[in-house]
């Protein structure tokens, strides 16, 4: 009981921050909420960390499209056709 009450007082975000955040479909995960709320509360100014959010964003969506751009497109090959002998041998598809 006590590791689930230390759990949610550190290791996961205020719930009022966590419903914000939904409410404003920010896609930030608990953990990264967490350590915004951390850094707000140590004096981080909120539109600098904004601002930086924003860019991580950008720049993992760059990686992100980089990615599956250098990555082949996997097209899937078809079954492969049974052949089989019908009268005299002769070989059918």
């Amino acid at each position: 009981m006590v590791y689930y009450h230390v759990y949610h007082v550190f290791l996961s975000p205020p719930k009022a921050v966590k419903e914000i955040s939904q409410l404003l479909n920010t896609g930030l995960d608990d953990e990264t909420l967490r350590v915004c709320v951390q850094l707000l509360e140590a004096g981080v100014n909120p539109e600098a960390l904004a601002t930086v959010v924003q860019e991580l964003r950008r720049e993992t969506g760059k990686d992100q499209v980089r990615e599956q751009r250098s990555t082949p497109i996997h097209t899937p090959t078809p079954p492969p056709t049974h052949t089989h002998t019908q009268n005299g041998g002769e070989k059918t598809r």
